[in-house]
Formats: C-alpha cells, sequence, structure tokens
C-alpha cells in the first residue's frame, strides 16, 4: 500500500495537470472569486515543480511570485516529496535530483526552524 505521507514528482505533476484542467474550465464561468480560488493553490505547485525552490527564502522573490503561499504549507509539502523521492545514499539519484533534493531538505528545515521559534 503507497505511503499517504509521500508524494512522488509523477504524482504531483499529475495532480498539477489536473488542476490546470480545473483552471481552464473555472476561467470559462467568468467568477472572478472562483478563479482567485485556485491562486494559491497554483503557486505552492509552481514552488514545487521550481528549479530553484530556494528562492521562497528571498523575501522579495517571495512576496512577488509566491505571496499566497504558507510557510507550513510548504513545509508539509516539501516534507511529503521528500518522502516521496529516492533514498538519497543510493545511486539512484542523477545531479539534478539530489540538488533539488537538498534544495528541498534546505527550505524545510529553515522553514522549520523559523515556524517553531515563532510559537
Amino acid at each position: 500500500m503507497p505511503d499517504a505521507s509521500a508524494l512522488t514528482q509523477e504524482a504531483l505533476l499529475n495532480f498539477d495537470t489536473d488542476v490546470r484542467f480545473l483552471e481552464e474550465f473555472i476561467q470559462g464561468l467568468g467568477d472572478p472569486t472562483v478563479v482567485d480560488t485556485f491562486f494559491e493553490l497554483r503557486q505552492l505547485i509552481q514552488l514545487a515543480t521550481s528549479d530553484n525552490p530556494e528562492e521562497y527564502l528571498t523575501p522579495h522573490l517571495r512576496s512577488k511570485l509566491y505571496e499566497r503561499v504558507r510557510g507550513p504549507d510548504v513545509i508539509n509539502l516539501f516534507e511529503k516529496l521528500l518522502r516521496g523521492l529516492p533514498n538519497p545514499n543510493t545511486n539512484n539519484l542523477t545531479t539534478r535530483q539530489r540538488s533539488h533534493r537538498k534544495a528541498l531538505e534546505n527550505v524545510a528545515r529553515i522553514l522549520r526552524s523559523v515556524h517553531t521559534s515563532s510559537k
């Protein structure tokens, strides 16, 4: 049985495709409040699929590209993505995958320290 606390990159990309179809459909409804409903989700998906997820840590870029995305949501998603990646101790990871994994770990670690210390 698959681990519900893990999310593979393939599953995220499939989810992205589904969300795009929904976004196209609701654009046709002409109701801006419904369109706005997907804005945060779109930004979160864009961050998770970004080649440089560490840009979320830069205040200028975060406010420009990910203004609706909350830190705890990023932590939750990135931790699930990390659990869905192959074990970093194996040789199964490409250089790009290793780099992406390291970036996800870095962002999650920094955000955890910020959100844990602010409680």
